[in-house]
């Protein structure tokens, strides 16, 4: 972490701030200068060799009303996508638990209860496990 004064009459502290996070030239500096192989970082005096453009203060502050407003949409779209992503996952929690409620579409009082169709499947898997083992059974009767 790395304090960093600046002349206010020549830039503006935020728009340094923004250069230094935002900028691709800027950034592509710091990369470049990184030094050190087991904890790469950057020093003190890779900031001070940092070209950074600098318009006049006007501009600056131009620049960074344009950035701090752009921010503000960025984040308000954010907080939409964030609020939609929550109301779509309840909507489909909402959809799943009609589904397995039978309310998602009009039930025909003449289809079999769940209950006995499950039992069915169950009374289906032993059956098949006990041929399962039967056939296998055979089988190694036959090889001996």
């Amino acid at each position: 972490m790395y304090r960093i004064s600046v002349d206010r009459a020549v830039i503006d502290p935020l728009f340094l701030m923004n250069a230094l996070r935002g900028s691709k030239a800027v950034e592509a500096q710091l990369v470049q200068g990184v030094r050190g192989q087991t904890r790469p970082g950057i020093n003190g005096t890779i900031l001070r060799l940092l070209a950074i453009p600098i318009p006049p203060i006007q501009e600056q502050a131009r620049i960074v009303s344009e950035v701090d407003l752009r921010l503000s949409l960025s984040e308000a779209l954010h907080d939409v996508v964030k609020t939609g992503v929550m109301r779509s996952e309840r909507l489909r929690q909402s959809v799943l638990s009609s589904a397995f409620t039978g309310q998602l579409v009009p039930q025909d009082p003449t289809d079999e209860p769940a209950s006995a169709l499950l039992e069915r499947i169950r009374a289906e898997r032993v059956e098949s496990s006990k041929k399962t083992a039967a056939r296998k059974a055979a089988k190694k009767r036959g090889e001996r």
